[in-house]
């Protein structure tokens, strides 16, 4: 714990006094500009750490980064989070600040309802979370080119060009992934059938495509075809995070017939 501490306290400090000089490998940070995917993460490991020390600053810290995130990356007149705002919150003019990461929000909302769980309170009433998870896996999903869910997304409601996000018209492992674990709960707490529907649509999709039945483990890129991609997205490794936690999460949820860790929170 104590080492825990001093991580999170450095970090904390980093946030508030880098700006945009947070490492923030392998996407670089915009001058004036601030990503979505600190507050985001960061909320998450606090509540955490909150829950295993005791200590409020650290509650306190975690529920002032959730709210930035609906503060400052969502936007209520085009009903999107998106990845890269100003630093003061607002709209972002180069061609990133039109960028919403579907996988990201996703996750990041699921996260949402952890941390509602660990700290006893949410930023927005549960079903708003819900449907703003519903609203981003709608807004990545591509059932034209056979489904999946693309890596980046514009204003215009198809993938985001080069000089926005690189890539943005892949479908890489991870989204699908965080997918899978937010549709299960989805259903585990709103009990409405329909998250099971996107849940089936996205376990056809990777059986079908991600997972190698040749040699093991899922494929982590594809390309908007959902054919295999060879070149290098981000880092030129397979992270090996998202697909374990998504299926530990789901094996979980599905051997307790409830939610294990995330409960609905009255709001």
């Amino acid at each position: 714990l104590a080492a825990a501490r001093e991580t999170a306290d450095a970090a904390v400090m980093r946030i508030e006094t880098l700006g945009d000089g947070v490492p923030h490998f392998p996407y670089l940070i915009p001058p004036d500009t601030k990503p979505h995917g600190i507050p985001m993460i960061w909320s998450l490991k606090l509540a955490g750490l909150a829950a295993a020390t005791g200590e409020q600053k650290y509650a306190d810290l975690s529920r002032a980064m959730m709210r930035e995130v609906w503060t400052d990356f969502y936007e209520t007149k085009t009903d999107r989070v998106f990845e890269t705002v100003r630093r003061d919150g607002g709209r972002f003019a180069g061609p990133a600040g039109d960028v919403t990461v579907p996988g990201h929000v996703v996750e990041g909302l699921w996260f949402q309802r952890l941390i509602a769980t660990q700290l006893g309170e949410a930023p927005v009433a549960p079903a708003e979370t819900w449907r703003m998870i519903a609203r981003h896996l709608d807004l990545g999903w591509e059932a034209a080119s056979g489904g999946g869910l693309l890596l980046a997304v514009d204003g215009t409601g198809g993938a985001a060009g080069p000089e926005a996000w690189g890539f943005g018209d892949t479908k890489l492992w991870w989204p699908q992934t965080e997918a899978l674990f937010a549709s299960l709960l989805g259903w585990h707490e709103t009990g409405d059938a329909g998250w099971l529907d996107r849940y089936d649509a996205f376990w056809e999709l990777s059986w079908a495509h991600y997972v190698d039945w040749a040699h093991g483990e899922w494929r982590q890129k594809l390309n908007r075809d959902l054919t295999p991609f060879t070149g290098t997205i981000a880092l030129p490794v397979k992270d090996p995070f998202h697909l374990p936690r998504s299926l530990i999460l789901q094996i979980e949820l599905l051997a307790n017939n409830r939610p294990p860790r995330v409960a609905t929170v009255k709001s």
